[in-house]
């Protein structure tokens, strides 16, 4: 089991160091603060109403973040009880790990050391699972590269995700 999450916190890991800054925390912006906002009514930011109104105004960079630090947690949590654990509990894990607004950069250099030190520990509990899991072949799951214009499309190759200004993703043929 700790195999399986130690690779599921490091996919985290790479979406999270990916992302533009603006999409770490739940304010980096507008939508952002509006999604968080949502997510913290009683009764409605923990359905699937909620999350549903949620993800209509976070920016696909915040969503995926918020994806990243969740799938995270859920390796941390589950890899040392199995239990399932409350919205709340995940969100103090979230804000203890992960950048919060006002954080000063050491704060935020603390938590990211935090974290690798969970990520060591975990590799440790793997054991020979995480050599064996290293001989698998990775899928391509890289983050779809953003286009502006006809000229970043044509300098595609062919395969290559991609999202456009507003927010449509696809694939150059």
């Amino acid at each position: 089991k700790a195999t399986a999450w130690l690779e599921r916190m490091n996919q985290a890991e790479a979406i999270i160091a990916a992302a533009p800054a603006d999409a770490l925390t739940s304010i980096g912006s507008t939508s952002a603060m509006t999604g968080a906002t949502i997510g913290s009514i009683p009764f409605v930011g923990s359905t699937g109403f909620g999350q549903m109104a949620r993800n209509m105004v976070e920016s696909p960079q915040r969503q995926a973040v918020r994806n990243a630090q969740e799938t995270w947690v859920q390796g941390l949590l589950r890899s040392d009880t199995g239990a399932v654990y409350k919205d709340m509990e995940k969100a103090d894990i979230v804000r203890a790990f992960f950048p919060q607004p006002g954080d000063s950069e050491e704060v935020i250099a603390n938590k990211a050391a935090q974290r690798d030190g969970v990520r060591r520990s975990m590799h440790v509990r793997a054991g020979p699972g995480i050599e064996r899991l290293e001989r698998v072949p990775k899928a391509d799951t890289s983050a779809p590269v953003k286009v502006m214009n006809d000229d970043d499309y044509n300098a595609l190759k062919p395969g290559t995700r991609f999202i456009t200004p507003d927010g449509k993703t696809g694939t150059k043929k």
